[in-house]
């Protein structure tokens, strides 16, 4: 699960900086997102190796997407470096690349390891598939604002324009994410409300789930999009870091109900 949720991190950042543009970014900050990003595949991919174990290299054609992520992390720093204060558009598409591949990793190890079983397979991994695609911009647009806001202390040249940009791909984030929550539970409302412990204990994490990850999260989204409004940008810093933890949370729990339950919120 968590290295999953690695790759959910790394791939939703590189992804979500290759959309926004990074022409008018701090280099500073696309390095740091970059070693970020190295750092935090190389992490996934050691997780990954120890949880195959003795089947490595059985299943090793599961580690080519991620190789891949982190042999385009490591060009995009070098490319970084070259570049300096002058950052060229290519930047966004080597991570936009990168981030794809660790997508697609991870798409490739939330299936993998599933342990329900159903009876329409094919619709079970479509699930699962847009579900990790969908937290995975969620994570990236929460993670990548909260350290440009950041940045702004330091880099205070830097236009609102990247932060403005981040924002409303984290608030549209936030609303897809709780659509295709609400049309899950909606599919599932007769398992999750037929009653019994297993049922219970499902309930009380889906309450976590939306609680935390996209109500909780939807308020403060609408609390950094109007301090961004204003361009303020520590006010919007300040309320990404707890929104940040908020959709750890409920993101973590969202995969916890699909391994355990089969429900990819």
């Amino acid at each position: 699960m968590l290295s999953v949720f690695l790759l959910q991190l790394a791939g939703g950042c590189m992804v979500v900086l290759g959309m926004c543009g990074v022409q008018d970014m701090a280099w500073r900050y696309l390095r740091l997102m970059a070693v970020i990003s190295l750092g935090v595949l190389l992490l996934a991919g050691s997780m990954l190796i120890h949880e195959s174990g003795s089947d490595f290299f059985r299943h090793r054609a599961r580690f080519i997407f991620p190789l891949v992520a982190v042999v385009q992390a490591v060009y995009w720093i070098a490319v970084n470096a070259m570049q300096g204060s002058a950052v060229k558009r290519n930047q966004g598409a080597i991570a936009f690349a990168g981030g794809l591949s660790a997508l697609v990793a991870a798409c490739q190890s939330a299936v993998a390891v599933q342990l329900f079983e159903v009876a329409n397979w094919s619709m079970a991994i479509l699930e699962s598939v847009i579900s990790i695609v969908l937290g995975a911009g969620l994570i990236g647009t929460v993670t990548a604002g909260m350290l440009l806001g950041h940045r702004y202390l330091t880099d205070t040249e830097m236009t609102i324009a990247p932060l403005r940009r981040l924002t409303n791909f984290f608030v549209a984030a936030v609303i897809l994410r709780a659509i295709w929550v609400a049309v899950l539970v909606a599919l599932n409302r007769t398992a999750l409300f037929s009653g019994g412990p297993a049922a219970t204990w499902t309930l009380l994490m889906l309450c976590v789930r939306f609680g935390v990850g996209i109500v909780g999260t939807g308020v403060f989204a609408y609390m950094v999009w109007d301090c961004v409004k204003r361009r303020s940008t520590q006010s919007a810093t300040g309320i990404l870091y707890l929104t940040m933890v908020f959709v750890f949370i409920g993101e973590l729990t969202g995969q916890y109900l699909m391994r355990t339950a089969g429900l990819p919120v």
